[in-house]
């Protein structure tokens, strides 16, 4: 999207839906830094105010972020976040993906706080669990305030397109100025489909009775699968006992993903079922460290622990 004071996202689907809409474009992926933000708003505000009672800001990715960072200065009555950040400063959170994007000089308290949300039972989040980035930014959003989850599964990072047909998004809109949150739901459940690849579907078909047109298939085809899919696979790889296969592929997935805590549980519990107790024991202890508390892994963490005990007294 060029920022030439013309077009912006979502510019053609409001005209479609006949809703007045206020874009903002930034030249380059900076996330929308305060500076610039703290200009363009009052300017925004002088058209805005005293003329519409219902305020929605909307955004994916970095726009989600600044539907909901700035959705107070907006006066928004409500938010629609799509895959959202809370941060993308160093240290911030677990996800590097984006921190190549941080310029000290623009991001200087930038992170989502509790005093730049709104009533938090207005704010709708919209990702994929499996992408585990994503998980993390909403993990640290839930622990400020209540907002409403919307699971896109298998979505990966661009969990709005299946919402993004301009009769899908009529309807949206519908339940969303309701507050129909089984019909949005609902919505989202029947038309995520639409997001898994061919492949990825055709992987998933043949698992786990014929596991070895599945496992050809996902050799083919593996460039083009997404990380959440790889995980979702994965357990269906061992419920084939196709162990060599799954330990390989959690492997790569632990080395790309270090820091991950989603995907080091993950893989722990996958290296677990896969009889790899010593890869399960060092995944789940990794993904403790980095998660704090660490309480959802204890239990992988003592089973790995006595399967390694268990072992090491019947092979002294």
């Amino acid at each position: 999207m060029i920022a030439d004071g013309k077009n912006y996202w979502a510019r053609t689907l409001a005209a479609k839906l006949g809703f007045s809409i206020v874009g903002f474009v930034t030249r380059s992926p900076n996330w929308f830094p305060l500076v610039d933000m703290n200009a363009a708003i009052p300017t925004v505000q002088k058209h805005l105010d005293g003329r519409y009672v219902t305020r929605i800001t909307f955004g994916t990715s970095q726009g989600a972020y600044a539907a909901i960072k700035y959705s107070v200065a907006l006066k928004a009555t409500k938010v629609i976040a799509f895959s959202p950040q809370v941060s993308i400063v160093p240290g911030e959170t677990d996800d590097n993906r984006f921190q190549k994007h941080y310029r000290p000089d623009l991001h200087e308290e930038m992170k989502i706080t509790i005093k730049d949300i709104i009533e938090p039972q207005s704010i709708f989040v919209f990702f994929d669990p499996y992408d585990f980035g994503d998980a993390e930014h909403v993990k640290i959003l839930r622990e400020l305030a209540a907002i409403r989850e919307f699971h896109v599964w298998f979505a990966g990072h661009r969990s709005i397109k299946p919402l993004a047909q301009t009769e899908t998004m009529k309807l949206f809109l519908q339940y969303l100025a309701t507050d129909d949150l089984s019909g949005l739901r609902r919505l989202v459940a029947i038309n995520r489909r639409q997001i898994e690849s061919r492949a990825y579907r055709m992987i998933m078909a043949n698992l786990p009775q014929n596991a070895i047109r599945a496992e050809f298939l996902a050799k083919k085809y593996r460039e083009e699968l997404t990380a959440s899919q790889i995980m979702a696979m994965l357990f269906r790889f061992v419920v084939a006992k196709k162990y060599d296969l799954v330990t390989r592929w959690a492997n790569d997935l632990v080395l790309q993903h270090p820091d991950n805590v989603e995907i080091l549980g993950g893989a722990a519990v996958i290296y677990l079922r896969a009889n790899d107790p010593l890869r399960a024991l060092e995944s789940a202890r990794r993904a403790i460290e980095i998660d704090g508390d660490g309480e959802r892994f204890q239990w992988i963490f003592r089973a790995a622990e006595a399967m390694v005990k268990q072992l090491n007294f019947v092979c002294p």
